[in-house]
Order: C-alpha cells, then sequence, then structure tokens
C-alpha cells in the first residue's frame, strides 16, 4: 500500500467540566451537539462551535442512577423532519428519546428489573437495541417506540447468547439486520437480528465499555485488560485478523492500557482508529493505511477514559471520569478507500506484529493543566506539558526497548498488570452491591480496571454511592435549558 502523510493530533477545545463522570459520548450528524452520559443522571449536549453546555436534559440529583449510553438518531428517518433526537439509556433501566432542541420527551420506558449499559441504532435508523445487566439485548422499533425482538441465549442448535452483562452495542454499517454485542462473558455475538440468532461468535475481547465498533466488514474489539487490548477481526468469518500494537510508554506512566472504549473514524474507510481507556489513562490513535501504526496520543487524563466519539470532518470527542470533553482535531493523511482497508485486504497484508515496526513516531498532546493533580497520578511519570501543547514521542519506541534495563519501571508494570489480571478475574464474578463496593474501592484507589460502567450496574445502593462520590462543582452556564 503506498504510503500517505501521518496524520496529527491536536487538541481544539477543553469544555468545562461537568463535575462527574463521563460514561458514554455521541456527536451529530452535522458536527454542532455533543452528546455526554453523565454519572448523575443528566444527558449535557455541548455545542461544538460556541463550545459551551448548551441543553441538559434529565434531573442531575445525588440520588439518580448514572446514564451509561447516548446515540443520535440517523438524520432524514422522521417524516416530520426532526433533527437531533437522541436516545439515552440508565441504570435505573430507562430507555429515552430526547427532541434535543425543544428539550421534550419523544419516549420514556422502563426495562423491568434491568439496568441498561449500552444502545445503538441501526444505519437505516429504523431499529435502536439496548443491552444490560440481564444478558438480553432488545431490539426496538423506532416507530412503534415497542421491543420487535429480544436476543438472549437458549436451548438446542442455534441458540447461543451472552452469559453475562452486556456492556456494548454495535449495528453494521453496511445492514440494519447485523447487530453486535459484548461484555463480560469474553464473547462478542454477531446477530442476525431477523432470524433472532447468534450467527457467530468472537470470544476473547473482555468488553466493559464502548468498546466495539465496525466498518467495512472489520470489526475492532477494546478489552478492559492490559495484554492485547485492541484487536481486529472479520465480520464475516469471526477470525481475528490481527492485534493492534499498544506498547507501554513513559507517556502513560510506564503502565499499560486497560481500554474501555474504540473508535473508527467516520470517513467510509474508517482510515483512523481510536481507543482510549484506564491505569495509563491515555486515548491512543493509529492510521490504519501504515497497518496500525500508532501515530498520536492524548495523555494526561487525571483518570481513566470512558468515551469516544468521531465525527465525519476528522474531529473527535474524548471524556472520561474527569468530566470533561475534550474535542481533538486530526489533520494531514491522504484518504483511503473503503476496499484497500476491508477485511480481505488487512488479511492479505500479513502480519501485524512484524508491519508495526516501521510505524513513524507517535506525537502526544498533553490534555493535562501545567500542575494539575493528574501529573502526580503516577510516580516516576513524566511532568505534564501545558494543556494542547504537541511534544514529539521520539522516546515511545526507546522506551519499549529500554524499560527492561529499569528496575522500578520493571516494578511497576508488574504490579500494574498483576493488580489488573486480578480485578479482571474477580469483576464478573463478584455479585451484588457488596462486590460492587469492592470494586469501585479498587477504582477508587487508582490500581482497578473496574469501570464506572460496572459500578453502576452492580445494584441501586452502589449505584447511589457512585453517584454521591462525583465531583460537586455547580455547571453554571447561564445558556442551559434543564428539562425534566
Amino acid at each position: 500500500m503506498a504510503a500517505s502523510a501521518t496524520p496529527r493530533m491536536e487538541l481544539l477545545h477543553r469544555f468545562e467540566s461537568v463535575g462527574t463522570s463521563i460514561f458514554a459520548l455521541d456527536v451529530s450528524e452535522d458536527g454542532n451537539l455533543i452528546a455526554a452520559a453523565c454519572n448523575d443522571g443528566a444527558v449535557r449536549v455541548f455545542h461544538a462551535a460556541t463550545k459551551k453546555l448548551q441543553y441538559t436534559l434529565g434531573r442531575a440529583s445525588d440520588d439518580s442512577m448514572p446514564i451509561m449510553g447516548v446515540r443520535f438518531r440517523p438524520p432524514g428517518m422522521d417524516s416530520q423532519g426532526a433533527r437531533h433526537v437522541l436516545l439515552a439509556v440508565g441504570v435505573d433501566g430507562s430507555v429515552r428519546r430526547w427532541h434535543v432542541s425543544t428539550g421534550r420527551k419523544l419516549f420514556d420506558t422502563h426495562e423491568k428489573d434491568n439496568e441498561v449499559f449500552c444502545c445503538d441504532y441501526s444505519v437505516d435508523g429504523q431499529r435502536f437495541a439496548t443491552a444490560g445487566l440481564d444478558k438480553c439485548v432488545r431490539v426496538y422499533d423506532d416507530e412503534r417506540m415497542d421491543v420487535v425482538t429480544t436476543l438472549k441465549a437458549g436451548y438446542g442448535a442455534g441458540a447461543r447468547g451472552h452469559t453475562n452483562r452486556i456492556f456494548s452495542v454495535k449495528f453494521s454499517d453496511e445492514s440494519p439486520f447485523t447487530l453486535l454485542s459484548g461484555g463480560w462473558d469474553r464473547c462478542v455475538h454477531v446477530w442476525d437480528t431477523r432470524t433472532g440468532r447468534s450467527e457467530r461468535d468472537i470470544f476473547g475481547p473482555y468488553i466493559c465499555g464502548d468498546g466495539i465498533d465496525v466498518r467495512s466488514g472489520v470489526v475492532v474489539t477494546a478489552a478492559c485488560r492490559p495484554n492485547d487490548p485492541l484487536e481486529l477481526w472479520d465480520l464475516g468469518t469471526a477470525s481475528k485478523i490481527r492485534s493492534v500494537p499498544w506498547r507501554v510508554s513513559k507517556v502513560g506512566g510506564s503502565l499499560p492500557c486497560t481500554l474501555f472504549g474504540a473508535a473508527f473514524s467516520k470517513d467510509p474507510a474508517g482510515r483512523l482508529l481510536a481507543a482510549g481507556g484506564s491505569m495509563a489513562n491515555e486515548t491512543r490513535l493509529f492510521d490504519r493505511t501504515r497497518r496500525d501504526a500508532h501515530v498520536g496520543t492524548a495523555a494526561g487524563f487525571s483518570g481513566p477514559v470512558f468515551a469516544l466519539a468521531w465525527h465525519s470532518d476528522r474531529r473527535l470527542a474524548v471524556a472520561g471520569n474527569d468530566g470533561i470533553v475534550r474535542l481533538m482535531k486530526v489533520s494531514g493523511g491522504d484518504h483511503a478507500t473503503p476496499e484497500s482497508l476491508s477485511a480481505a485486504a488487512l488479511i492479505a497484508e500479513g502480519d501485524a506484529e512484524e508491519a508495526s515496526a516501521s510505524a513513524a513516531a507517535a506525537a502526544t498532546v498533553r490534555v493535562g493543566e501545567a500542575g494539575s493533580a493528574d501529573a502526580d497520578a503516577h510516580p516516576g511519570s513524566p511532568s505534564r506539558t501545558p494543556a494542547g501543547e504537541a511534544v514529539a514521542d521520539d522516546a515511545g519506541d526507546e522506551w519499549a526497548a529500554d524499560a527492561s534495563g529499569d528496575e522500578e519501571a520493571d516494578r511497576m508494570l508488574r504490579e500494574a498488570r498483576a493488580r489488573a489480571r486480578a480485578l479482571e478475574e474477580a469483576a464478573p464474578t463478584a455479585a451484588g452491591a457488596a462486590g460492587a463496593a469492592a470494586a469501585g474501592a479498587a477504582a477508587a484507589s487508582g490500581a482497578g480496571i473496574i469501570p464506572g460502567h460496572a459500578l453502576a450496574g452492580s445494584g441501586a445502593q452502589a449505584a447511589r454511592q457512585l453517584a454521591r462520590a462525583r465531583l460537586s462543582s455547580p455547571i453554571g452556564e447561564s445558556e442551559s435549558k434543564d428539562v425534566e
């Protein structure tokens, strides 16, 4: 494949903190609005042009359950021409559809005895899917606003399904009837919503957030584990194409990154791939035309990165535990064709680990404030530079080669991986609020890979405790609107 100009990532804007963790993001098709699913029970919608909080949907309070997923409906699907219709789901089982600009609820229901962690719209906008605690994926008709299919495990041949919580659902970009789902059972199912069956499955990825995306027959999974967290798969066969190399570097405080989210860019080929997570608390950018070369890092987050969302003009919104939405811009690089990045083309390129040796030096964007608390997040981590300053990450490859000679770095890495493995094994078997409290304590100590998603999904008491523990700084935006 011919070489193309290397993309560059820069920080465009840091929106004012919402004072609570953000678990999911989505960007409207026109790029004007960025919706954030918040731990305090509200959906906050920012305006990309004015760089201000524009709307608050739902009431934020200590007693409210976290909102876990948001999705804008694809445009042009409403006979009345409604724009900016937003789907939001929550730990209290709520499934709500909002008309953002008026703050009007178009649909409001609760899934009985369920905690809903994720949602997605089909490419034609006629259906949407939800999933969560009860291990079922529900497909709704968007016009009738009722459940038309429930995808779950059963008995007999072809009755495969999930055996644990589901944290990600994603419709194919090419078919409104192909739906992927993944969660704590380390199995990503590929469903045909017409038959209600899991046609094939991908075994291995431990999904704890919005960690599944698909483009032109290629599936990416972001696993909450320190080893091989980012992988590419063939949608048609469910076979692994390759792992995307994610080396430990000084930028991430010499720690691995356990991932919560991953997303292809919105160009037809999905040339760029972004992913982010915890421990290293970073977001990385990869160029698929360069055999998944690591071309950029956003570092300096004070906590885990839970959410990423692209817009077609190559802007990337990133948010997480610190309650700040950051808008990044990716410039440079030639566009690829969908055919050049299809599953067949990627498989033909051969082993990605061999190809990764030719990756260009990455650029790092520091997103933390100079002198802020995140500079002390990891002992021995490099000092943070002012927000938005781009730094050549030439040391990244050197660090991968030289870290073995640094005993302190080796010790930190071994301890971090041991903690991650222990929590990864313990999380799926934790039961009820007691398990949630233990996981919450581990996560709060900085050791855990257990996301806010998992904490919020372990019972009402634990969810309320998590909500009360959030930061309490007020929004104070005069132009925002509160809608019950």
